[in-house]
């Protein structure tokens, strides 16, 4: 009778191989994952600490790095301030503030500016507003407020507000700046904005 041969002697062998390419695959995948992982932690954390670099703070003594030294009359991002250009010691307005803006050089801007002299402009906007400008002096129910050269204050006459606002610089015409409003003028024309957005954009100085 002939003898009957199995292969069951190889099975064993072939299933350690294949369990073996199984672990191997897994393995991989695995690693895979962990380094997709770390990457995305990776470009998070760069792109977190880019937007935070982005957005400088500011504080009271910020200026004596960003005014130049041979800036005599500027702004702290608060109080406007002169400088002593020989011994380099500043004398500054007293007003406290809850954040601060970046400094600026305010030295030919002030000068022959309409903030020298006692002044008030008034401009007609859309829907019939209002906005009254007072340069060197603010007066509002008998009390009156000295302004610096380089201030003003903008009163809103449809909502009652008033602002104290900074000049800083600007292409063309007269910029004024201040927690969050923005004033330009230019000849008897004018427009604010607040936070970037449009509040009046035809103003016209009346006479």
């Amino acid at each position: 009778m002939p003898k009957l041969t199995t292969s069951s002697g190889n099975c064993f062998p072939a299933s350690r191989a294949w369990s073996k390419s199984l672990l191997m695959i897994m393995g991989f995948c695995c690693v895979l994952m962990l380094w997709g992982c770390a990457s995305s932690e990776t470009e998070s954390t760069t792109e977190a600490g880019e937007a935070s670099a982005g957005e400088q703070a500011y504080d009271s003594n910020s200026w004596k790095t960003v005014i130049a030294k041979d800036c005599q009359r500027f702004t702290d991002g608060c109080n406007n301030c002169v400088r002593n250009l020989e011994s380099g010691v500043a004398a500054c307005t007293r007003r406290a503030c809850v954040a601060y803006s970046k400094p600026e050089c305010l030295d030919g801007l002030i000068s022959g500016s309409a903030g020298t002299q006692p002044k008030i402009v008034t401009y007609r906007c859309e829907s019939d507003n209002q906005l009254v400008v007072s340069y060197g002096r603010y007066d509002h129910n008998g009390k009156s407020v000295e302004l610096q050269p380089g201030q003003i204050i903008l009163r809103d006459v449809h909502d009652g507000s008033a602002h104290l606002l900074n000049r800083v610089r600007s292409a063309s015409g007269e910029l004024y700046q201040g927690r969050g409003l923005e004033f330009w003028s230019k000849g008897i024309e004018a427009m604010l904005r607040r936070n970037g957005r449009p509040v009046y954009l035809a103003c016209v100085q009346e006479r």
